[in-house]
């Protein structure tokens, strides 16, 4: 174990980390993606708040990171760019936040 801390946000985790780009993304039952550097040290890169519940683990593919939540499909990218880790980069594509849910 490198570490043990808390990222600083509450809840519930039900879906398993994943990793991409020197960046491992958390994603708790609130509804919080939370993005660390997969450094020896806890670095919160950033935390992003969706609009509902997250239960799923986040996918990734073709460069970019999908996330479930209860109401939609968000696609957030391109991963081989490094850009992630800043909020402004962290936005819902409309060609995929309306799928119906399952």
């Amino acid at each position: 174990m490198l570490y043990d801390e808390r990222l600083g946000t509450l809840g519930y985790y039900y879906s398993s980390p994943v990793a991409a780009d020197n960046r491992i993304y958390i994603a708790s039952a609130e509804g919080v993606v939370t993005v660390i550097d997969a450094g020896t040290k806890l670095n919160v890169l950033a935390t992003n708040k969706l609009d509902g519940a997250i239960l799923a683990t986040p996918a990734l593919a073709a460069g970019n990171i999908y996330v479930r939540t209860e109401s939609h499909l968000y696609a957030f990218g391109n991963l081989d760019c490094g850009v992630l880790n800043e909020e402004d980069n962290f936005r819902r594509r409309s060609d995929v936040s309306h799928a119906p849910s399952v």
